[in-house]
């Protein structure tokens, strides 16, 4: 075996998911009462265009689940980040769900929702809110929305009111929801009265701009022997001043074996061929982690591994030379062999001294890594290498 270190190829609110998590097709939860299905499942991402009139200023905010959680007072809950790409800010919120009502957490452990919805969302509908004698939710439309995402004909508008004055003051919301996309548009006016003037503090407008609801589990990762991946394989490397040497190969990555350690862990042999080598690694499972190993024993600093379920923003490692390792977006990917509109893109980072890596992969649930682009930097000459699939074979 070689002891070379080859490149491893490797909702403001959320008022529409339930607290569960899955990786089979958005179905969500139904409460037998004939409530339509909403997403519900970790890895599933929106993106909204949001116009805060106060400051005219457009922000893009995008809206992960990312973990469940079980909470002593609430039971089991979904986390979900909100992440304010212009402003580089973000927060998160838990989401929990009660019977047939959706309560939506400002923490884990709050003893009270920020706000609720009670589904089904018939026309007409209405609930009593958690924040306020008078807050107030009202079905009000059923019908099509129009957003930047496109044209939706089966959304609900809910008008929610809430902490009311006699002086003009108070909050105001409509929030469209569509069953199997979630929030498509949302408005909110929170206004402040002296007595004799009122301000708005807030003045929002959200509109969803692209979403993509695919999820990515463990077990949809394929590992099992006889699936081959062959790559086209661009590496280059710096020689110094302006002087790069550029050089091209086919890899194709093989699962020959799979057997245990002495320790009793499972474990996958992959075989990596190119022109210039043959190579191995391990493949280990465990829990919802995969980690490629060089050798029996698993190196921090050198061997990848992803935490599933697969999610944007959801980070796994441990903060030591490097950066966490993290799923950056959701991203299409054109290869020879097929275009992939739904890859998740993760990175980590590794190395010690002065010898450290990163490293992009790109992931496809049933298909593997499709793309994977590795910088060495440091004691080594530096060195960029991208694999693209080209073709595969995936044992069912």
């Amino acid at each position: 075996m070689s002891v070379s270190r080859p490149v491893t190829t490797i909702l403001l609110v959320l008022l529409v998911l339930l607290g569960s998590c899955t990786d089979d097709p958005p179905t969500g939860n139904k409460d037998g009462k004939g409530n339509v299905d909403f997403p519900n499942a970790i890895g599933m991402l929106w993106k909204y265009q949001v116009y805060d009139s106060l400051t005219q200023i457009t922000d893009t905010v995008w809206l992960s689940l990312t973990d469940t959680l079980t909470s002593g007072s609430n039971g089991f809950v979904t986390r979900r980040s909100e992440k304010h790409v212009r402003a580089g800010l973000f927060d998160w919120q838990y989401l929990h769900f009660r019977g047939d009502t959706l309560e939506i957490l400002d923490s884990v452990d709050a003893s009270s929702a920020g706000e609720t919805v009670v589904f089904p969302l018939d026309l007409g509908s209405s609930w009593q809110g958690p924040v306020s004698a008078d807050d107030t939710s009202v079905v009000t439309l059923v019908g099509r929305i129009d957003v930047p995402a496109g044209p939706f004909n089966d959304g609900a508008r809910i008008d929610r009111s809430w902490n009311l004055d006699f002086e003009g003051g108070g909050n105001w919301s409509q929030t469209w929801l569509v069953p199997d996309i979630g929030m498509v548009y949302r408005y909110c006016l929170s206004q402040f009265s002296d007595g004799s003037s009122v301000t708005a503090t807030k003045n929002e407008v959200w509109e969803l701009i692209g979403y993509d609801l695919t999820t990515f589990t463990l077990r949809r990762f394929p590992n099992k022997v006889g699936t081959e991946w062959v790559y086209e394989e661009i590496d280059s490397t710096s020689m110094g001043g302006d002087s790069v040497a550029v050089t091209f190969d086919t890899v194709t990555v093989t699962i020959a074996d799979s057997g245990h350690f002495e320790s009793g862990t499972a474990y996958t042999l992959w075989e990596f061929r190119s022109h210039r080598e043959i190579d191995t690694q391990f493949v280990v499972t465990a829990e919802e982690r995969i980690t490629f190993q060089q050798d029996t024993i698993s190196s921090p600093l050198w061997d990848l591994y992803y935490n599933f379920p697969l999610a944007v923003g959801r980070t796994w490692g441990i903060y030591f030379i490097a950066p966490f390792a993290e799923v950056l977006d959701k991203e299409r990917v054109v290869t020879p062999v097929q275009t992939f509109p739904s890859c998740f893109h993760a990175r980590m980072y590794g190395g010690g001294f002065n010898d450290y890596w990163h490293q992009d992969d790109w992931l496809v649930r049933d298909v593997g890594i499709v793309k994977s682009v590795r910088r060495q930097f440091g004691f080594w000459p530096e060195m960029t290498r991208t694999r693209t699939l080209v073709d595969y074979y995936v044992v069912p």
